[in-house]
């Protein structure tokens, strides 16, 4: 999402002809606003998710249309998507502190986990309170057999992964 923020923020800046920082544009247009960060703890998981799309071009699945894409493991891809992940984490929080905004975190594994709960706790951080019906997401969780495959391989190819850090070149 970080290409489609500085696109947004480019744009903004040509529209107020203005040469103000990413964070001074966003809040002239925007006026007060909110951050919601949606965030994964698991960038294996993140990174073989997001592979897997770009080969299959499947970026969401519905109950109805659960089909298997051919995809193959590429572990030059692999590595490249976690660096990445981890290259727009950082731009991320650095933008957060910047902006100092208020700022609601959601865990993808937490949402996922309980879904309901997770929306509540966002409405009730935009400030919206009171009972409201949480429907079902409409799409359904992609991982399979496929994607455990692949995170056993890549625990083994990139080992803990939590020590890969982007080059400091962001």
């Amino acid at each position: 999402m970080v290409p489609q923020l500085l696109e947004f923020v480019t744009d903004a800046q040509r529209y107020l002809r203005s040469h103000e920082t990413p964070i001074e544009a966003i809040k002239t247009l925007l006026g007060t606003c909110r951050i919601i960060r949606l965030c994964r703890r698991d960038r294996f998981r993140q990174a073989a998710s997001w592979v897997r799309a770009q080969q299959t071009g499947e970026w969401s699945k519905n109950p109805s249309a659960l089909r298997q894409s051919i995809c193959h493991y590429d572990i030059n891809a692999l590595r490249d998507a976690v660096i990445h992940i981890a290259r727009q984490e950082q731009y991320w929080e650095r933008l957060i502190v910047d902006a100092n905004l208020p700022v609601h975190r959601i865990d993808y594994e937490d949402m996922d986990e309980n879904y309901s709960s997770a929306v509540t706790r966002t409405l009730s951080f935009l400030g919206f309170s009171g009972a409201m019906p949480i429907r079902a997401p409409a799409m359904v969780k992609q991982a399979d057999a496929v994607t455990d495959e692949w995170l056993e391989r890549l625990a083994v190819d990139l080992g803990d992964y939590s020590r890969m850090k982007p080059p400091p070149d962001m």
